[in-house]
């Protein structure tokens, strides 16, 4: 069944008011179009016969806007850099984290640990930036369904688990924060970070 075109005038009400609002806009943008005219007109008069009092009122008006915008930059480089000082101090804070309870393993003696997390999370969240919070995701998702949750394995098992499978995803976000603070990363390879920190990863690279 063909459905009913909506019609866009329902009745000659709607056409006439339609027609009035068309007339009143014309009529809107003419009378603008005829003041700003005449203010046009009458600045030039003003500066050209009272160059003196123009040029005041110029250099007064320059002066003017140039206060208010200078005082919007300045306050809007404070508000980017106090949150740059909040940004590298999370940053710091969440690395110290990473590498004592993840890299130095730490977490499975840690009782607090599922509370860290969300603490952690919480300001990543907030302070972190669109790739820094991706890399985070991804080794957060690798390490939540890791076989190495399976307590069957051997310890050399899961050692070797964790350094090929979730240690590259640690390495990639301790990469995406520097880079964030300001380093190219350049010439650091995969494993290069994670040497510092696991001094046998050779034994299973």
């Amino acid at each position: 069944m063909n459905k009913e075109k909506k019609k866009i005038f329902e009745s000659k009400r709607d056409v006439f008011n339609f027609i009035i609002g068309i007339i009143l806009l014309g009529l809107l943008l003419y009378i603008s179009v005829i003041v700003a005219t005449y203010f046009i007109i009458a600045v030039k008069k003003v500066f050209d016969n009272y160059t003196t009092i123009s040029v005041a009122i110029i250099t007064g008006l320059l002066a003017f806007i140039s206060a208010i915008v200078g005082k919007f930059l300045e306050n809007r480089y404070t508000i980017k850099n106090q949150i740059r000082k909040e940004k590298q101090t999370v940053y710091i804070n969440f690395l110290e984290w990473l590498i004592n309870n993840v890299l130095n393993a730490k977490i499975r003696s840690n009782s607090n640990v599922v509370e860290e997390i969300k603490e952690q999370q919480k300001l990543m969240t907030i302070y972190a930036s669109d790739k820094v919070l991706k890399a985070w995701s991804e080794f957060k998702y690798i390490s939540m369904n890791s076989v190495m949750n399976n307590s069957n394995l051997s310890k050399d098992k899961k050692t070797e688990i964790f350094i090929k499978e979730e240690a590259p995803y640690i390495e990639k976000l301790i990469l995406a924060i520097r880079k964030e603070l300001g380093y190219k990363n350049k010439n650091i390879k995969t494993y290069d970070i994670l040497k510092l920190y696991i001094n046998d990863i050779n034994k299973y690279i």
